[in-house]
């Protein structure tokens, strides 16, 4: 599973909205957008946010985000 996938599949459990979920991580609905989509991938300082916002460990974040980093390049 990609971060974004993630991000998607827990966002929608949460029963958030990609808005409400914008606002709780402090971060952009166009980021939001780019990261389901695929696009982009959140900067590090960003995780943190992110984790608090879905009620998911930092850690469990990150590795997402990094194997999703190895599998745009690879």
């Amino acid at each position: 599973m990609t971060f974004g996938r993630l991000l998607k599949a827990t966002r929608e459990n949460r029963g958030m909205t990609q808005e409400e979920f914008a606002r709780q991580a402090f971060v952009s609905l166009r980021a939001v957008q780019s990261w389901e989509q695929q696009w982009r991938l959140p900067r590090l300082p960003t995780i943190p946010k992110i984790a608090r916002a879905l009620r998911l460990p930092e850690k469990q974040v990150s590795q997402f985000v990094t194997l999703s980093t190895y599998k745009r390049v690879g």
